[in-house]
């Protein structure tokens, strides 16, 4: 067991939770309405800024829509898929939901580490294009039966993503 008093720079903290969904806009009309949440970023991830993608270690390609707001210190995301994606294999599989969090850290070669040596194999992953030169990589990770839920890690600048073409919905 790890000695609680010397700090962990392995340690992941969560910097976001996301839900995958039927239908973004009415979603997010409904966490407006219920919670007061917003104003919503969406983006629009298709092959050319989400590129190299892999799931399950077969090169593949998806498309999807997600909105991102700020709840305190966390992120929340909804994700629609747009056609075949591991998204959609959710979807179906389990109906709408809580589909993963995303965890980080400040040593991201000691967290690849702490989650191989786990035995959290990687689900899929990729590359977001933030700029011409900046990419921002990304894996989802199978926590299955030790943590029961999948795990979504991302290596680069995060406030980077927020760059990115985006349209700002209220949910009114």
């Amino acid at each position: 067991m790890p000695d609680d008093s010397t700090p962990d720079r392995s340690a992941m903290s969560v910097v976001q939770v996301a839900i995958v969904v039927r239908d973004l806009e009415a979603t997010i009309r409904a966490y407006r309405r219920a919670l007061g949440w917003g104003p919503w970023r969406v983006y629009d991830f298709r092959e050319l800024a989400h590129h190299s993608t892999a799931v399950r270690g077969t090169p593949a390609t998806y498309a999807m829509r997600t909105a991102l707001t700020r709840v305190g210190q966390v992120d929340f995301e909804i994700i629609e898929p747009l056609g075949p994606s591991p998204y959609q294999e959710f979807l179906d599989s389990n109906g709408q939901g809580l589909h993963h969090i995303q965890c980080r850290s400040d040593d991201p070669a000691g967290m690849r580490v702490r989650l191989e040596e786990s035995g959290l194999p990687a689900l899929m992953g990729g590359h977001i294009r933030v700029s011409a030169d900046v990419d921002l990589e990304y894996a989802y990770h199978d926590g299955g039966d030790a943590l029961h839920l999948i795990l979504e890690t991302t290596y680069g600048d995060r406030e980077q993503l927020l760059s990115l073409p985006t349209t700002i919905m209220s949910g009114d």
